[in-house]
């Protein structure tokens, strides 16, 4: 297990079950907040990786909620959206067209009912989005702990989110950063 990772579980007291608890009784479709302590140390955590990392990072984490959206809903909309993003952050498409993919792919949430895979969608389209900035980094795990929450409604619910925390950072251990990059990036 990571250094940052032991840390993170020994150093946060905060109860992300009462965090839940209040906004599943707010009716808050995401269930973990942007400020959450459960948060902090991968904000700080991310806050030290380049833009490049990040979007590695992101992409990695994209494709793997798009196998889990796809097997269910057959659909290849955040699919194109991935190749879109991952060709801009190349250069070799303009933003104006991975933009579009990935609004779509956020478009997906209108279209389905079931909130756990609104999440997910939402996940997906904040995993792509950090290409165009770096600020969305912190996107895809509160949309992805919301699915998790609510994909798992019912269960001891932190046990699952740490695990997925962990996975968070553990992803950056295997990660291989490529040499062709936008110029924006660079």
């Amino acid at each position: 297990m990571c250094k940052v990772f032991k840390d993170f579980v020994y150093n946060n007291f905060m109860d992300i079950n009462e965090e839940i608890k209040r906004n599943k009784k707010r009716h808050r479709k995401i269930l973990i907040d942007k400020d959450s302590p459960y948060l902090d140390d991968l904000r700080m955590y991310l806050d030290t990786k380049d833009h490049k990392t990040l979007i590695t990072w992101g992409l990695k984490l994209a494709s793997e909620s798009i196998i889990i959206y796809e097997d269910k809903y057959h659909d290849d909309t955040p699919r194109i959206a991935y190749d879109l993003v991952y060709k801009w952050a190349k250069g070799d498409i303009k933003m104006k067209e991975a933009k579009r993919a990935i609004l779509d792919c956020h478009a997906i949430a209108k279209t389905i009912d079931d909130q756990a895979d609104i999440a997910l969608v939402h996940a997906i389209g904040q995993a792509l989005s950090i290409t165009h900035t770096r600020g969305h980094a912190l996107g895809y795990p509160i949309y992805d702990l919301t699915y998790q929450v609510l994909k798992n409604d019912g269960d001891d619910i932190k046990p699952i989110l740490d695990q997925r925390m962990a996975h968070y950072f553990q992803i950056f251990d295997t990660l291989v950063i490529d040499d062709k990059w936008a110029s924006f990036i660079l």
